[in-house]
């Protein structure tokens, strides 16, 4: 008797550790397509730093069998020949559930 209580917490417990495991399996899946999403952003601003406008702009990319939700923001920095880029991906259309943030310079000149 004693020993299917012990077997009980004992599976109990690894149930625990598995689920934990799945969920933090999905946050790094997210974490790290979110991450591919904000640099293609960054390189496609860079491929068009001709047109690259200064101010907030937002979209959607498909990646990973899902649809991510990014937003920017580019502002000039001190350096006249540079752009600030602030890319924040999202994986909900309403822009809640932030998964990804990233910073980069665009040269002008």
């Amino acid at each position: 008797m004693i020993s299917i209580a012990i077997l009980a917490v004992i599976l109990t417990g690894a149930s625990r550790l598995l689920g934990s495991s799945i969920s933090l399996v999905e946050q790094v899946q997210q974490s790290s397509i979110g991450d591919w999403v904000s640099a293609n952003r960054l390189a496609l601003l860079k491929i068009q730093k001709d047109s690259v406008l200064i101010g907030y702009d937002d979209g959607e990319e498909q990646q990973g069998h899902s649809t991510w939700y990014w937003s920017s923001n580019i502002q000039p920095t001190p350096v006249p020949e540079l752009l600030r880029v602030d890319i924040t991906v999202f994986s909900d259309s309403d822009r809640q559930d932030e998964v990804s943030r990233a910073t980069g310079f665009i040269q002008i000149k």
